[in-house]
């Protein structure tokens, strides 16, 4: 059903567009105009069945979700316990136009909302920010995936209302509070890959209605679904806990103080990337360098040639032609096999306090204060390029002398620490028809980041391609560290005209106003310091840079009839620049040699339309957002090797610069529908369109001219079909309930100079088809047991991937296979 034709939209395509827009229209269009008649004489309406409506904060106060004027899609607890979701992977199958992208392996993991992600190693801040309890945190651990209230994905430009800028969207996690009832439960999984898992939660209210306490827990083990058949071990392993304390303080009725504390611990190993494309030695237009580098017509030239190499890297015997054998040796082996000899190793560990303190000042005005902290350390060995077993890359500097060293437990690999801190005041009333929100928000967050990396080993040549001695291959130190301060004022006013006769009418204006400071600080050891502007290199170097910008909202929303909502809304937003740690310390923009990068900027329009009621006797749920959304200094990375004449002492090192594109657009819709032709029967599905485009895609590196000509990360066409039955057991044995759902989605692009420096870095397009069966109440009983299996075809698929644009090879990250399991729950 999702096919690709090419990049660029031919008329049929757009006339193909035009006609499942005019149909989603009308579908909601002409579901309105039903309820309506029938709301004309409510002696003939029949009675509205739950269709299971959530409370949603999109808007920072709790509103339904068919109410509020923002697209937005949520889950509840007991939905996405339906839905099987227990990781980060479980979102995109689960929420309509979100990506879930991987780019070197699966335990980094980014999201993306209409177009709008961040490349690795840019920098910049992501355009999708995750929050826990609203509190904005750099990333949210999978081990998380538990005892959770709602997860809630905003869409479109955010930063009026919540803690930092966005240019995409915001994705909420909200954990569960602690209730004033003596509960809990218990849940048990084993599956394949010898899969155990085991989550609870226990609530105990210590004082009624005055101290409430809950505390919640995860543990997972799981083997790894990729085998290595150079190492003949599998990678991907799960080895990760959580620990949650929840704890609700109401001294007063009006005073509600509410603490969560969450401790996670990753271990395990990553998914290793894989070959996706290289290529061919003098391929015109595009870099070859491994395919020629690592090939008999080049080793040839020296002592022993290719004999000599293939002699001291195990395994390249079987590859005649080089390193372009590992791209179809790749190939044969399937997306779930890898070929290569690097280590994986992933270690991880987060701290997030969240503190949300809420008085009543009086009926109409509440004070509000949000606190958070988050610590997150992780540790990391993977194969960055794979190359099998040519060593192109390596995070271990100490196998530069050596070619594929025993593991010794002394690797150096990727090392990342991010603390934030934040605090928001929040005024939150209403003065007869008008209600606002106004606050300030402050937030401090410091990454730092470690990294020896040691690329294109060529044992026993090395002197031959000017390498320092004893080294056989180039070596260089990433070692820096990052500060970033947001301060910001904001305001929200929303005015319900129905006190003048126009009912179901409102209108909402928000202005926000951002101040960011930057600054980078290199270590001694980074050999990005080759490339400084000083005449002196110090052993420690300093970067700052500024930014302010505003943000806004207008909204015009009208309530039709009980059933029928429509709105209006523009918005804008930007997502700061800065100094990215990966180039040179030159303290200029990349167009210029330098590693700064100017701040994002963006405004979209919206209309969408919400409808909760029934059709005749159905009850129906439907949604659709339409919108256009322009795009300035969109933010990408770049890979280049510096020209000679930026290079200090004749050494040049691989960058990662950070670039702007001047013009984008990113256009579409979303439609989601569900209906209950029964009361044992729900059906349901999306269809998510996004038609994103560089308008000017050209910039300069170094002097010379750049072409950006493909949108990453985004297919053009997603969407799902389910169905969900529910049937009562006889004799109170219980009931049984069946889900099926359908996830397709067109193939996307995952470099963005796929048009030119870069082609074949196009992923093909997938479908997964999940299932759950569930007995619940067993015979009367608080206990439930279910079987479950995720992508039931075992369709081999790609979540993302990285183009070396220099080395001129692609790899890319494989999805989860068939995963299923048997569950147990008992709930008190």
């Amino acid at each position: 059903m999702f096919k690709f034709h090419g990049i660029n939209q031919t008329a049929s395509c757009r006339a193909r567009m035009r006609k499942r827009v005019l149909i989603c229209t009308a579908a909601v269009v002409g579901i309105a105009s039903t309820s309506a008649r029938a709301q004309e004489d409510p002696a003939k309406a029949a009675p509205v069945r739950d269709t299971g409506e959530i409370v949603v904060t999109a808007r920072r106060v709790s509103e339904s979700l068919s109410k509020v004027p923002v697209a937005v899609s949520a889950l509840s607890s007991e939905q996405l316990a339906a839905r099987v979701v227990l990781s980060d992977s479980d979102l995109q199958k689960n929420f309509s136009g979100l990506i879930v992208r991987t780019a070197q392996t699966n335990n980094a993991v980014n999201f993306a909302i209409r177009g709008q992600s961040i490349d690795i190693y840019t920098g910049s801040q992501p355009g999708v920010l995750p929050y826990f309890n609203d509190v904005q945190i750099s990333s949210f651990n999978s081990s998380g995936y538990y005892d959770l209230g709602n997860i809630q994905v905003l869409k479109g430009p955010q930063g009026t209302l919540f803690g930092r800028n966005a240019t995409g969207g915001a994705v909420l996690f909200n954990s569960a509070k602690p209730t004033d009832k003596f509960e809990g439960f218990l849940t048990g999984r084993l599956g394949n890959y010898s899969r155990r898992q085991i989550q609870g939660a226990i609530n105990v209210p210590i004082v009624d209605d005055k101290v409430l306490l809950r505390v919640a827990g995860d543990l997972e083990r799981r083997d790894g679904y990729q085998y290595n058949v150079y190492k003949h071990v599998n990678e991907g392993a799960v080895d990760r806990e959580s620990g949650r304390v929840s704890l609700t303080l109401r001294p007063t009725e009006r005073l509600t103080n509410e603490t969560v504390f969450q401790y996670s611990r990753a271990r395990g190993t990553n998914v290793q990337i894989e070959a996706f494309s290289a290529y061919a030695c003098g391929t015109p237009g595009v870099s070859s360098t491994v395919a020629c580098l690592y090939s008999p017509s080049f080793l040839n030239q020296f002592p022993g040639g290719y004999a000599a190499y293939q002699a001291l890297h195990p395994g390249s015997e079987a590859m005649p032609n080089g390193y372009i054998d590992q791209i179809a040796f790749q190939k044969v082996l399937g997306p779930w096999k890898v070929n290569t000899y690097a280590p994986s190793v992933h270690r991880g560990k987060d701290i997030v306090l969240t503190n949300s303190t809420a008085f009543e000042l009086t009926d109409d005005v509440t004070i509000k204060n949000i606190f958070g902290f988050a610590r997150t350390k992780t540790f990391d060995l993977y194969d960055g390029v794979n190359g099998g077993p040519f060593t192109l890359q390596s995070l271990d500097s100490s196998m530069a002398s050596t070619a594929q060293p025993a593991y010794t437990g002394e690797y150096k690999g990727l090392s990342t620490k991010v603390r934030s801190i934040s605090e928001e005041l929040q005024v939150i009333g209403s003065i007869g028809s008008l209600s606002y929100i106004v606050g300030g928000y402050y937030s401090k967050e410091r990454k730092s980041s470690s990294s020896p990396i040691a690329y294109l080993e060529i044992a026993p040549f090395g002197q031959y391609l000017g390498y320092p001695a004893g080294y056989q291959q180039s070596v260089q130190m990433n070692d820096f560290g990052t500060a970033d301060i947001s301060k910001a004022l904001y305001g929200q006013l929303t005015q319900d005209f129905s006190s003048i006769g126009l009912e179901g009418l409102k209108l909402t204006g928000g202005f926000r106003y951002t101040w960011e400071k930057f600054s980078l600080t290199q270590g001694e050891l980074a050999t990005s310091r080759l490339y400084t502007n000083a005449a002196v290199n110090p052993s420690v170097i300093f970067e700052t840079t500024s930014f302010s910008k505003p943000s806004w909202n207008v909204t015009v929303d009208y309530q039709v009839t009980h059933s029928l909502l429509v709105y209006f809304a523009q918005r804008g937003s930007w997502r700061a620049g800065g100094v990215n740690g990966q180039g040179p310390a030159r303290y200029f923009y990349a167009s210029e040699g330098g590693n700064r990068f100017k701040p994002e900027t963006t405004y979209d329009f919206e209309l969408g339309m919400k409808f909760k009621g029934d059709v005749g006797m159905i009850p129906v749920r439907a949604n659709l957002a339409l919108y256009n959304q322009i795009v300035k200094d969109v933010q990408r990375v770049i890979y280049a090797t510096a020209p000679a004449a930026f290079a200090v002492g004749g050494v040049s090192s691989l960058l990662a610069l950070t670039v702007n594109i001047p013009k984008a657009r990113v256009r579409g819709f979303e439609f989601d529908l569900a209906l209950n032709p029964t009361n044992w029967l729900e059906i349901g599905g999306t269809l998510v369109h996004t038609d994103a485009e560089f308008l000017n895609g050209k910039t300069t590196l170094f002097g010379q001219e750049a072409i950006y000509g493909t949108y990453a990360d985004t297919p053009r066409w997603s969407g799902s079909v389910y169905g969900a039955v529910t049937v009562g057991l006889p004799n109170d044995l219980g009931a049984l309930s069946l889900r099926g759902d359908l996830y397709a989605q067109t193939g996307q692009w995952f470099s963005s100079q796929g048009t030119t420096v870069a082609p074949d870095t196009y992923l093909p397009s997938y479908k997964l088809v999940n299932a759950r069966l569930e007995w619940k109440d067993i015979v009367g009983s608080p206990m439930s047991w279910a079987l479950f299996v995720k992508n039931l075809t075992n369709q081999g698929y790609y979540t993302g991937g990285n183009a070396l644009v220099p080395f001129g090879t692609n790899g890319a990250v494989p999805g989860e296979p068939r995963m299923y399991g048997f569950e147990a729950t008992v709930r008190f």
